[in-house]
């Protein structure tokens, strides 16, 4: 993957090598960027990131872009996670396959992350759920609000994340009975310095993705952008800022998609369809109906017999 091309002037080199010359190493920005002042006279910066030294903290077999068929609610693009993905073909029993890891840095407690979705959200049953590292279920729900047709929407990641605490998200929608399809990542939290905190809290909107990206929160440079794409979205410096971050990041057929103010998630139960038993029904039957007595002959008594026996032998 390229990073985006830039035509920074030389006499610009020293406000950006303060500002986003060197690339995150472990954890944190190291040292303070620059100060408060100077983030508010930095020119736009180029907004590119660098795939060589980016920390992804996704695991193998994660998902960006949903499978399955194109038919149903996915007639058009797939369900696709915007986020950043390692990906490597492999062999398995002589078959190639891919094999993907999806995943992010953030700084924020509670990220928001971002789909693009091929159909309104109100159409189709859906399903969010989060784990944590051990593979523990934090939160199962549904997405809720509305989004016209198909387009790009936000998520907030339904747990407050700790720093150095990494979460396993995936979203699916159930577009019809035989249908389903999933996207699935990770996404962790790193901490920043208070000077960087400053700078960020004080640069524009568009320096604060570069910071971002330039330094491998991609998690935070996709909101950051998005929110930004979706306030303006006849702005072309944006447009273009926006197309060269997907294609970077390797998605550019989503470039053009609207962004809409979607979505929220809530922890409503999930619907499952259950197979219905038939219900038993009681058959009528007739009433027994009494059978008449067969008619015997009375027993004779016994005693009788004899004494009529004894009367003929007098």
């Amino acid at each position: 993957m390229k990073s985006v091309p830039t035509n920074l002037s030389i006499n610009l080199l020293g406000a950006v090598t303060l500002a986003c010359a060197a690339v995150l190493s472990g954890s944190v920005f190291q040292g303070a960027i620059a100060q408060g002042s100077a983030a508010l006279q930095l020119p736009s910066l180029p907004i590119e990131f660098n795939p060589d030294n980016l920390i992804n903290p996704g695991r193998p077999g994660g998902r960006r872009r949903g499978g399955g068929s194109r038919g149903g609610c996915q007639a058009g693009l797939p369900l696709t996670a915007i986020a950043y993905a390692d990906s490597r073909t492999v062999q398995e029993l002589g078959v190639t396959v891919t094999d993907e890891r999806v995943g992010a840095l953030t700084t924020q407690v509670q990220p928001m992350l971002w789909f693009y979705v091929p159909t309104a959200i109100d159409d189709v049953p859906t399903e969010f759920i989060v784990n944590d590292v051990h593979g523990q279920l934090v939160y199962l729900g549904r997405l809720s609000g509305q989004s016209e047709c198909c387009g790009v929407i936000s998520v907030p990641l339904a747990a407050e994340m700790a720093v150095r605490s990494a979460y396993q998200w995936s979203l699916t929608l159930d577009c019809d009975e035989t249908e389903r399809v999933t996207v699935d990542g990770w996404v962790e939290r790193r901490a920043i310095g208070p000077d960087a905190v400053r700078t960020l809290s004080q640069a524009s909107a568009r320096n604060r993705t570069a910071l971002y990206a330039n330094y491998g929160f991609l998690q935070d440079a996709v909101s950051e952008l998005a929110r930004l794409r979706l306030m303006a979205p006849e702005d072309e410096s944006i447009a273009q800022s926006w197309r060269q971050f997907l294609t970077a990041l390797d998605l550019p057929e989503l470039a053009e998609a609207v962004v809409f103010p979607c979505c929220d998630v809530t922890n409503e139960p999930v619907e499952i369809p259950v197979e219905v038993e038939e219900e038993a029904v009681e058959v009528e039957t007739m009433p027994e109906v009494p059978q008449p007595m067969e008619e015997t002959e009375p027993e004779r008594n016994p005693r009788s017999i004899l004494e009529r026996a004894r009367d003929r032998g007098n």
